[in-house]
């Protein structure tokens, strides 16, 4: 027996329990998948024989390609890191670091005319074995995509992988040579071989962030705190239907190398149909389901990964940052139904920033006559409703974070700074003591929004204005804005986040694809409807769900 055998076999059940733990739910449900940015898991397995299905067209390719090392990937055209992974995928197999390396491709829950565009638009001439049915998928136990399976020359399962891999990097060729090359010790460092630049396998990401002490009432968000993993699961049920039903759950849509990494997202229930879709503007990803008339209660459930870490910019030392390009600028600065940006809207920026030097200073000067002016109003339905234009003409400046933060965008738009709401829900309690600014294990009514600003120099810049009236309101009672515990938040929410938060995306005046209904002014609360309309999201007699999260040690 080698005499690290125990410890790989220890490596391996505990490698298998934790994917069990995170996609147990798949084995239960119709289809399911998970969007990977970063290789998540790493199995290498004591060879084994892949599995046999008499109709697998997989097996009829193998069968040709006997006697030849093989890569197996599993993906779909809808998947982003695997559009991502193909190219460097179809790279390798033009080099051939292997003699007689082969290369087959598996398109997991794709639509052929999709899968024919991407193919052709790509010139992606690799093997494409379709598995719309998912069948071939689950007997590979590829359960997240995009998922890579390597067989040796006698076809015997020897890696597998979770995540999109850096096909192209020297130490990829290097680490595959060692696999199939009898004469070096047959082990993978993961290290090398997985693509790690974002969190996990570098030494980047520390798992569980450790509680920061804050009884001095210092509120001071870094990166220097470190990656934190959290699973958020939203669970819908349509309590009163008998036409067909359409739900929208919103998933995790931002991915920033800095700050915050999608990890996949998996499902369960008895809809009819469920995907993930994409809204077209703005990239904002949702769970869709649909169920017939005939079905009593419908019910979905989605369970989502990612990790995360502060985000904090100073403000005094700017960088070479490359400007917006024109489409996104125009997107970020235009007008919306909610967001205008002329009349009133325009006369309150001009008298705010009048005397600025400098975006940061124009942009400085509207956070803090948010801070000034505005408060927060606990009767406000949900988080507002974010109609800028009448709280200015009403001179009603109070609300929650969609009506404040909003118009810090709407301000900051008319002023020709580019800006935009960021929608998300809190996922953990503050590691600065402060009650008011986190949430944790049951957050169903946890949704907050925040807001970004496209500075020269510096690229898009967290501010939230709407945290520090929160602050002075829920704290502690009687708390003004000259209080010590008030005046460390708002020091640090112009240019920084604490990241006990999940974002969904940054959708505005959002059209649900599919839907009969209106547009809806943002994405964060599930929405539904049938027959009679649009589901109130925050009516629990009709549209009930529950929303939890929990953080993921390391």
């Amino acid at each position: 027996m080698r005499p690290d055998a125990p410890v790989l076999r220890r490596r391996f059940f505990l490698a298998i329990r934790r994917l069990l733990a995170l996609f147990w739910a798949a084995a239960l449900a119709g289809p399911c998948a998970a969007l990977l940015h970063a290789a998540e898991l790493l199995i290498v397995v004591p060879a084994a024989s892949p599995p046999r299905a008499a109709d697998d067209p997989l097996h009829a390719q193998l069968a040709a390609w006997k006697g030849r090392p093989v890569i197996i990937n599993f993906w779909a055209s809808w998947c982003e890191p695997c559009r991502e992974e193909m190219p460097s995928l179809q790279r390798l197999a033009r080099r051939q670091p292997l003699q007689g390396l082969a290369v087959a491709t598996v398109a997991v829950a794709d639509q052929r005319t999709t899968l024919d565009r991407f193919l052709a638009e790509n010139a992606v001439q690799l093997p494409v074995v379709e598995d719309r049915e998912q069948t071939i998928s689950r007997a590979w136990g590829a359960r997240v995509l995009p998922t890579t399976v390597i067989l040796d020359r006698r076809h015997r399962i020897r890696l597998r992988a979770q995540g999109t891999i850096d096909w192209d990097s020297p130490a990829v060729e290097k680490q595959l040579q060692a696999l199939f090359n009898p004469g070096r010790r047959n082990t993978m460092d993961r290290r090398h071989f997985i693509k790690t630049a974002a969190l996990l396998g570098a030494g980047t990401f520390t798992g569980a962030g450790a509680a920061v002490a804050a009884a001095d009432g210092r509120f001071n968000p870094s990166p220097d705190n470190g990656w934190r993993v959290f699973e958020v699961s939203t669970r819908a049920e349509v309590l009163n239907t008998g036409s067909p039903t359409r739900v929208w759950l919103p998933l995790p849509s931002l991915d920033d190398p800095g700050w915050i990494r999608n990890m996949g997202n998996v499902w369960q229930g008895n809809a009819a149909t469920a995907e993930v879709q994409r809204d077209a503007t703005y990239g904002a990803l949702m769970l869709a389901a649909t169920w017939e008339a005939t079905e009593a209660t419908p019910v979905i459930e989605v369970t989502s990964r990612f990790a995360t870490r502060d985000r904090s910019i100073d403000l005094s030392r700017p960088g070479k940052v490359a400007p917006l390009d024109k489409a996104t600028a125009k997107r970020y600065t235009r007008a919306t139904q909610l967001l205008p940006t002329d009349g009133i809207v325009r006369k309150t920026s001009a008298e705010i920033t009048r005397g600025a030097g400098s975006d940061v200073e124009m942009a400085k000067a509207i956070y803090e006559w948010i801070v000034d002016n505005t408060a927060r109003n606990p009767r406000t339905r949900g988080c507002g409703t974010g109609d800028i234009r009448a709280m200015l003409e009403t001179g009603d400046l109070t609300g929650k974070c969609a009506d404040l933060n909003a118009l810090y965008v709407g301000l900051a738009r008319a002023a020709g700074l580019p800006a935009r709401d960021v929608y998300g829900i809190r996922v953990a309690d503050s590691r600065f003591g402060y009650k008011s600014l986190g949430k944790s294990g049951e957050i169903t009514r946890a949704q907050h929004c925040r807001a970004e600003v496209w500075l020269a120099g510096f690229g898009w810049v967290p501010v939230d204005p709407a945290d520090v009236r929160k602050v002075v309101l829920e704290e502690k009672p009687g708390l003004v804005l000259a209080d010590d515990v008030v005046v460390a938040a708002r020091n640090k929410l112009f240019g920084a986040w604490e990241m006990n938060w999940l974002a969904f995306n940054d959708a505005h005046d959002l059209a649900l694809p599919g839907s009969n209904g209106p547009r809806i002014a943002f994405l964060m609360y599930p929405q539904g409807e049938n027959a009679a309309g649009r589901f109130d999201s925050l009516d629990p007699d009709n549209f009930r769900y529950r929303i939890t999260s929990r953080e993921i040690a390391a």
